[in-house]
């Protein structure tokens, strides 16, 4: 449960990030938000008030996929006096007045009920400014392991909708990461832009859950088929492909290549490919790859939704989570 809760914090902290939270008062003031405690089926937010004496924030939720549960001024008699109102469905408002500028002060704890990644507002009406925040309820994979090395990353990729379960409350984190998948995952970050032009390959079929993704890769030069005109969508990739798809869906993204790492740090390098050296040295030279133990970076070997997973959330979360 511990390693879970540090997961989620981290995610709500990215959600916050994304959103350019903390929030700014007009006199200087932040109010920040931080995840105080989880259950199975509830979150529990803090709100946070520094450099401030007075002021009011109003927090909405979408009443039709979460519950409010209970909201609690925190604020002591000696400190000031505050407002609660819950009477508004969806909504959240509390003021405070404290009697010397607060420090970092908890003045707020609101405990809400739901599933999955919601997004709800944080407003502060004295100075007409507003974010989205993600509030990331509990949601949980009856097939990751707690204390295993990927639950982290495999939560962060979820919630931050880098890639979904396989259903029934299952991501298969050993389960291998086909062609198709590889190319829906980087096309989900990309956007899901919208896709014109002929599909080149036979095996691709039109409607199927891949079909945009793989026309777009190839369009982009991200992905490439076989010398007959196939695809093979199901076929599973190994962690030198990965990387190489990588590189070329960040180089395509007009992004720099950044630092290129030798390899010969490595037992196994001489197992990559001449056609994926650019994508490995890049993967590791930036820290986006790491080997599977010490010494040995199995490229041949292969990638699985775990190891998928990581390497997202090494190239796209920032560092300073």
């Amino acid at each position: 449960m511990h390693m879970l809760k540090k997961c989620f914090a981290a995610i709500l902290a990215l959600t916050l990030i994304f959103a350019l939270c903390p929030a700014a008062f007009a006199a200087g003031g932040t109010v920040t938000v931080e995840l105080m405690d989880m259950t199975e089926e509830t979150v529990t937010l803090g709100f946070y008030v520094d450099q401030s004496s007075s002021s009011r924030l109003v927090f909405t939720y979408n009443p039709e996929t979460a519950t409010l549960i209970s909201a609690t001024g925190c604020l002591t008699e000696e400190q000031g006096i505050t407002d609660l109102d819950t009477t508004q469905t969806g909504t959240v408002s509390f003021a405070w007045a404290a009697y010397s500028e607060l420090s970092d002060t908890l003045v707020l704890e609101i405990t809400l009920q739901g599933e999955g990644l919601q997004t709800a507002t944080l407003s502060l009406p004295e100075t007409g400014e507003e974010i989205e925040l993600g509030v990331p309820f509990p949601y949980w994979f009856t097939d990751v392991d707690p204390e295993k090395w990927y639950t982290e990353p495999v939560y962060m990729a979820y919630y931050l909708g880098l890639m979904n379960g396989v259903g029934d409350h299952r991501f298969a984190p050993n389960s291998p990461v086909t062609r198709a998948t590889m190319a829906t995952v980087l096309y989900r970050i990309a956007g899901s832009p919208e896709v014109t032009g002929d599909n080149p390959f036979s095996d691709v079929k039109a409607e199927q859950w891949y079909t945009d993704a793989v026309v777009w890769a190839s369009q982009y030069g991200i992905v490439e088929g076989y010398g007959n005109g196939t695809f093979l969508p199901s076929r599973d990739i190994s962690r030198q492909e990965m990387a190489t798809m990588l590189l070329r869906f960040w180089l395509a993204a007009g992004e720099e290549a950044g630092n290129l790492s030798d390899l010969s740090g490595y037992r196994d390098a001489n197992e990559v490919a001449s056609w994926a050296w650019d994508g490995m040295a890049w993967a590791v030279g930036n820290g986006v790859i790491n080997g599977v133990d010490a010494g040995r970076l199995n490229p041949k070997g292969n990638a699985t939704r775990a190891q998928l997973a990581k390497v997202l959330v090494n190239l796209l979360v920032p560092e300073t989570v």
